[in-house]
This record gives C-alpha cells, structure tokens and sequence, in this order.
C-alpha cells in the first residue's frame, strides 16, 4: 500500500523536523488517498510544527470534514486557536474532542489551558485535576494546577502542587 508508505514517510520525515519531505510525502498520500482524513490530519501537525498556522487549520478541517469523528483533528484545531489566543473556538475544539474521547489527557490539557486564560480557574482545575487522574506523573499538569491555585490565593494547594511538580521533574530524566 503505497499510500501508507507515504504516510510513514511523513511521519518519519517530521521527527527529523524535516519538514518539507513531510510535506511532499503527504501530498503524495493525499494523491493516492484523497477523502482519508489521515494525511490531511499529519499535513496539519507539520504546518503547525512549522508555525504556519493558516495551513495548518484549512488542513484540519479537512480532516475533520473527511472524518468527524478524528478527535486528533479536534486537539490540533483547540491548540491551533489556543496558539492565537481564539478562546472561544480553542474550547470548542477541545469540547468537541473530549465528546469523542473524554480519556484523552491532551484534550484535559488543552482545556485547562483555555479555562485558565480565560480566567475560569475552577474549570481549569478540574480540568489538570482530570489530565492528573488520567496520568498522575504529569509534570506540566501539576505545575499549571499550582499556578491557578495561586491565582485564587489557595498557598495549601498551589503549594502541593508545585512540590509534586518539582518530585516529579527530579525523576523525569
């Protein structure tokens, strides 16, 4: 199957940040399979690898047009907007993926995240309490937790939460 060699190609090629042989290889995925969601999708992620952030989100709608249930797309959209301080569409992206997945710690992220610069702390701490639930050794979670704790004036648990980050950041080589 030529067309998923392609698409391995690409995913190869944009570890390397070799980001132009990705994108020629999932142009050639996309010639071979033109109405799969997943070379539009990997398409998306290297332009928004690249900070081309216009590219990136035309390539993910079509993902998501081509296949509406690509929570993936979704998650790359809400970081997309969350990147262009779009708020509002950052959480309904997220919203829209933790309706298809609501196990998927990106999307709890993401979220909290979007709560947090919109100032709803008590959702963001639901949220990295979650993204925590999820995987409890997740140094990024704790750390946020603990500067949303400290916007609210709560020392007990900003101070909690930030000893568990720096626990955590220790042991994470």
């Amino acid at each position: 199957d030529y067309a998923a060699a392609y698409q391995d190609l690409g995913v190869a090629y944009s570890e390397q940040k070799q980001y132009k042989a990705a994108i020629d290889a999932f142009q050639q995925a996309l010639k071979l399979l033109p109405k799969s969601p997943a070379p539009h999708y990997n398409l998306g992620l290297v332009y928004l690898k690249q900070g081309n952030f216009d590219e990136a989100l035309l390539a993910l709608k079509r993902s998501i047009a081509l296949g509406s249930d690509f929570v993936d797309a979704y998650n790359g959209l809400g970081e997309i907007y969350l990147k262009l301080g779009q708020f509002d569409e950052a959480m309904e992206a997220y919203s829209q993926a933790n309706r298809l997945n609501p196990n998927l710690l990106s999307t709890h992220y993401g979220l909290g995240q979007v709560y947090a610069k919109k100032g709803q702390y008590k959702g963001a701490i639901a949220a990295y309490q979650r993204v925590i639930e999820i995987e409890p050794d997740y140094p990024d979670a704790h750390y946020n937790l603990a500067q949303v704790y400290i916007k609210l004036g709560k020392k007990e648990g900003a101070a909690k939460a930030m000893e568990r980050f720096e626990m955590l950041r220790k042991t994470d080589p």
